[in-house]
């Protein structure tokens, strides 16, 4: 999927594809706010007939009980079924290896673990081009955004729909093929000189340091090319949280007292807009947690990475904040604090604790 610097014809209209796909879905979906997340597989099946220049593609005609068969959204045999009726030859692969992704000329549906999760394999995004470490991504109905993709591969277990002649590979066929190779060449290395004359213990002992050092350098200079990943603070960071518990620090009421007295902290409100236009705590920010990817981008652009953020949303028993934390931190933020009281909590603490919308 890498766009080769030399433009020729066919990569200028790739390009204007790209221009188009993102036209079309701020367009189409323009509120900011997530509809529903089990049109995830919809979405990557529409972005993917307009990038191949599909004819006649009824979007809503896209969202029936064909291809969302249920409340949990789409599966993989109705995501290919609706590529069939667009008019896109579709093959389900469930061990997809990274350099097949890498290298595809077409996009591809991949099954991913959803936001803050890195196990549940419970959400599809459209894969449009690998470029390093950086993909470009139909995440959700915000259109195409551009995220590391180490952070991607982080989310994805090898399970993918491949759309036409995109020479897809599974890492187990590579695997298979690769001892094969070995095996033969093997062969050749040991078995035919023993065959025509016995080795010396010194012999045998040069061939293994030789071969050794010929896989060596193979392995140094595979994970030098292009296809070779940096594993980013942020994508650590993530992970960690998703796997651990309690990974990011609470803050308790007299700290969260002093923030908000000092200005010390960037104070977010996860909640809908509804809920913090009817009070929130001084100076927060509202990043409701149902932003899409491109509106959350927007967001938090013009914070710095090492701000101390501080989340919180309606009550102790509220978990958005929890998932919102996540999603910072996939964005690279680095200190993220939750105020697990909530809403709640901090107008419990009376009334020098009260807020207004900014």
């Amino acid at each position: 999927m890498r766009i080769n610097s030399n433009m020729s014809g066919r990569n200028c209209r790739f390009l204007f594809s790209l221009l188009l796909l993102n036209c079309i879905f701020a367009c189409k979906f323009s509120n900011n706010l997530v509809a529903d997340d089990k049109y995830c597989g919809i979405y990557s099946v529409y972005g993917a007939a307009k990038l191949l220049n599909c004819e006649d593609v009824d979007f809503e005609i896209l969202l029936s009980e064909k291809y969302v068969s249920s409340l949990e959204g789409s599966t993989g045999t109705d995501l290919l079924r609706a590529l069939q009726d667009v008019g896109i030859t579709g093959e389900f692969i469930s061990d997809l290896g990274w350099p097949a992704l890498a290298n595809s000329d077409k996009p591809m549906i991949l099954n991913v673990a959803s936001e803050g999760q890195v196990d549940h394999m419970n959400h599809w995004c459209l894969v449009v081009s690998v470029d390093h470490n950086k993909a470009k991504v139909v995440w959700d109905e915000g259109g195409l955004v551009e995220m590391d993709t180490a952070m991607l591969l982080a989310r994805w277990k090898g399970k993918a729909i491949v759309m036409g002649n995109s020479a897809a590979k599974s890492y187990r066929a590579e695997l298979l093929f690769g001892l094969l190779v070995l095996a033969m060449g093997g062969t050749v290395f040991w078995a035919v000189p023993q065959f025509l004359a016995p080795q010396s213990v010194s012999t045998v002992k040069a061939r293994t340091l030789a071969s050794t050092a010929v896989f060596v350098v193979i392995l140094v200079y595979s994970c030098n090319q292009p296809g070779a990943l940096t594993w980013s603070s942020a994508t650590n960071l993530y992970v960690a949280a998703a796997v651990e518990t309690g990974k990011f620090p609470t803050v308790a009421d007299d700290e969260m007292l002093q923030f908000v007295k000092d200005s010390s902290a960037i104070i977010i409100d996860v909640r809908p807009p509804e809920y913090y236009g009817q009070g929130c705590v001084d100076g927060a920010r509202n990043i409701p947690y149902r932003l899409n990817t491109r509106a959350l981008d927007d967001a938090v652009a013009n914070i710095s990475r090492d701000e101390k953020l501080v989340l919180y949303c309606k009550s102790s028993s509220c978990a958005f904040d929890d998932a919102m934390a996540m999603r910072f931190a996939a964005l690279g933020f680095t200190d993220i604090n939750l105020y697990q009281g909530g809403w709640e909590g901090w107008t419990a603490l009376g009334s020098t604790a009260t807020g207004t919308p900014q």
